[in-house]
Order: C-alpha cells, then sequence, then structure tokens
C-alpha cells in the first residue's frame, strides 16, 4: 500500500478508537435520561471506547470474559466475582468440566442485550477439519445456552447486537440478522467492491450509535485499484449510507458521542494541532469544540458524565514517561488527573469508559498474578495525578489445562 494511505490508516486508527451503534425505529428504544445508553437493548459502547473491554453490563451486575473463556459474574450489590458455574464444589480450573466456559471462536467478547448474553463460539464437525462458528445464546445464569444462528458461511471479524440486531462485519462487508428471526439469511448493509483477499480487512472499527451505524471501509485490492480510504455513516432508518464529511480537506475521524452529538476530529498541519468538532450524528460540522497540540495527542473517550484523555499513544511512543488519563466534565474542564496501575509488561493498561459507577479491568497482585479489579469512580476529583485506587475481586488465571478446545495458548476458543 502507498505510504500515504498506511500513514492515513494510522493516523484513523490512532483518533478512532472508539465503538457505537444504532437500529430500527421503535419509541421503545429510546434511551434513558440517566444513561448514557440503554445497556438493555443497545450496543453498550462504552465497553469498547479506548480499546475493546471483554466485558458487559446487565440489570444485576456485570460480565467479564477472560481470554481463556471463562466468563466471571461481578455482583452488583456484593461487588463479588465469580465463574458463572453451577456445579457445586467446582474449582472452575478444568474447562471440559466447569459449565463456566465458553467456546470462543475469537478474542473475548460478551453482550448482555434484553434478558440475555450472546457470545461468539464455535466448534469443529466431526472431521475436526472445519470449524464452525455460530452466535450462542444463554440466560444471565448461564443456562439455557444455544446455537442461535447456525452456523455461518462467513468469516466474521467485529460483532456486537443493537436494538433487536446481530450486527458483523466480514473481510469486505457489513452485515446483520434480525434476533427475532437469526436463521435468516443475512442482510447486507454495505459491500466494499474492492478488498484484499489474503485476510485483511477492507471493513473495520463497526460501532453504533443510537440509530447511526459508523464504519471505516479500506476500498484498495492487492493493484492499489479502488476509491480508498474512507470513515462511513448509515442512518438506520432509511438505510442511507453517507461518507463522514471532511474538515478544511482533512479526513474528519470520529471519536465519541455525547447526547446527539458526534466528537470528530482532524490532523491541521498548519497549526500542528488535532481539531475537535461537534458535528451531528450524520456527521456534518456543527462547530468547534476544543483543539490541543499535536503532539500532546491524547486519545479521548467519555462515560456521558464525563471525558476521559488517555496519553497511551505518548507513552507506547515513549514520548511520556508513564500513563496519566486526565479527565475532563462535559465541556472539557480539567477535574482530575490519575494513574492506571501497572500491568505486566503492557505499556498500557486500558480502562474503558464505562458506566458511571465503576472501572472493572485487568491488573496484578503484588505477587505479580493476574486479577480482575474494580475502582469506585466517587473517587475521581480528589485522586490528583496518583494510582487510582482498586479492589482485588477475583484471579484471571482459572485453567491450567491448554489441551482443550476452550484454550490455546495466545488464543481462545482454536485449537
Amino acid at each position: 500500500m502507498k505510504k500515504t494511505t498506511a500513514m492515513m490508516a494510522l493516523f484513523l486508527t490512532i483518533c478512532a478508537a472508539v465503538f457505537f451503534y444504532g437500529c430500527t425505529n421503535k419509541s421503545s428504544y429510546s434511551n434513558s435520561d440517566d444513561a448514557y445508553i440503554n445497556y438493555a437493548t443497545d450496543m453498550q459502547l462504552m465497553y469498547h471506547i479506548g480499546g475493546n473491554a471483554p466485558m458487559t453490563k446487565s440489570d444485576k451486575g456485570y460480565y467479564y470474559i477472560g481470554d481463556d473463556g471463562i466468563v466471571i459474574f461481578i455482583d452488583k450489590e456484593t461487588k463479588k466475582a465469580t465463574p458463572l458455574c453451577s456445579k457445586p464444589n467446582c474449582t472452575h480450573d478444568d474447562p471440559e468440566a466447569c459449565d463456566a466456559y465458553l467456546n470462543l471462536t475469537e478474542k473475548p467478547q460478551i453482550q448482555y442485550n434484553d434478558g440475555y448474553l450472546y457470545a461468539l463460539c464455535g466448534e469443529y464437525d466431526k472431521s475436526y477439519i472445519n470449524y464452525n462458528t455460530y452466535l450462542m445464546r444463554m440466560k444471565p445464569d448461564g443456562s439455557q445456552r444455544e446455537n442461535l444462528t447456525g452456523s455461518f458461511n462467513f468469516y466474521d471479524f467485529e460483532w456486537f447486537i443493537h436494538r433487536g440486531y446481530f450486527y458483523c462485519s466480514t473481510d469486505s462487508s457489513v452485515i446483520r440478522i434480525p434476533l427475532d428471526s437469526p436463521k435468516s439469511e443475512p442482510q447486507i448493509l454495505y459491500k466494499t467492491d474492492y478488498y484484499i483477499e489474503s485476510g485483511l480487512r477492507a471493513v473495520s472499527q463497526i460501532c453504533a450509535y443510537k440509530n447511526y451505524f459508523y464504519f471505516t471501509a479500506d476500498e484498495r485490492n492487492e493493484k492499489e485499484e479502488g476509491p480508498g480510504l474512507s470513515i462511513k455513516c448509515i442512518n438506520l432508518d432509511t438505510l442511507e449510507i453517507n461518507d463522514i464529511p471532511k474538515a478544511k480537506g482533512y479526513q474528519v475521524s470520529y471519536n465519541f458521542f455525547l447526547d446527539n452529538t458526534m466528537i470528530a476530529s482532524y490532523y491541521d498541519k498548519n497549526s500542528d494541532e488535532n481539531v475537535y468538532l461537534k458535528c451531528d450524528l450524520d456527521g456534518n460540522v456543527k462547530e468547534s469544540f476544543f483543539t490541543i497540540a499535536h503532539k500532546d495527542n491524547l486519545r479521548y473517550s467519555t462515560d456521558g458524565k464525563y471525558i476521559y484523555g488517555d496519553n497511551c499513544v505518548q507513552v507506547t511512543r515513549k514520548d511520556a514517561e508513564k500513563q496519566i488519563i486526565t479527565v475532563y466534565d462535559l465541556n472539557m474542564n480539567e477535574i482530575d488527573s490519575y494513574a492506571p496501575p501497572e500491568f505486566e509488561n503492557i505499556v498500557c493498561n486500558n480502562i474503558n469508559p464505562q458506566d458511571n459507577e465503576y472501572f472493572i479491568f485487568e491488573s496484578v497482585d503484588d505477587n505479580g498474578e493476574r486479577i480482575l479489579a474494580m475502582a469506585d469512580k466517587s473517587q475521581l476529583g480528589s485522586i490528583g495525578g496518583e494510582t487510582i485506587k482498586f479492589t482485588e475481586l477475583c484471579k484471571l488465571k482459572w485453567a491450567e489445562k491448554k489441551n482443550s478446545n476452550y484454550y490455546v495458548e495466545g488464543q481462545a476458543g482454536v485449537v
């Protein structure tokens, strides 16, 4: 790919580290006044902003799924975390015996929606040659697991549930399947005419917010033919597809959303600044929001109450000594800053915005063992740049056996 294309792709990857969505025009899908999104019906974008957190929120607590495929339930009232297993006296260390494990096909991801939990699972057929992927649905207590869709005849990359539909991207398209007719033919929302057939994605960064669906399309083939890189928006009421407009000749990249406003950005090489704009949900620029020096580039995200500026890009590039997250109100007035706990040898510990009450994330204990941790957001405003205080919930490594369909070193759900 040409150098300019590669640079633009890097820019978009840094700027658009967020995910959101939308769907059918039903009044029952209106969001409550005190919530960023409706976690019971909408894609839970607050667990995808700033990186993909393998967790989801329900009315009674949270579910976290680790690299080994084990589902952990975190009770909101007691703040206790336990594997989602109904077997008495189970030690949860054998994926083939403990029923808290899911046979995941890709990176860990789970979503609560309308009284059910969903995950992409898979299994080999009797020949042990063909691997079949499907959408699994189960009750919040882990019971009544079922293959909801049947096996897909395509390779999926990113997915989520939103307002009655299962959405996912393939190598060259965006599709959706209605949950009330899960075995129906997938509806193609967008398909690229140009893409590289070697497994590289032409469609990525799918997300939705309210009744809008957003994604990045890199429409080029191996011969560099095609229109190139763009960011697109689908109105899920009309299915009309629009390109996110450009500002001052630069491609605008969506970053996060506030109420009925999209916050987008572009790099202004004349001023050497990253310019943030308020746009409508179609991507049309309404007004300027704020600017920041390009050298101080932060990755911004929100939980609907606060805006978080994470300097992880600087840390990754060794431009900063440590990771610091700055907390702003919705008018970009700074109210606090904190350092996330150090996590093994990983440069940045991604703590997604999540809801207004807690951060839930991976960390390490005093013995260097991986743990699941929780930090109360009530401390925001009084941390003053120090490491955020957190409570250990449970260990993260449960399965010692790695020779099953459930766990292979470095990749879950593939043997």
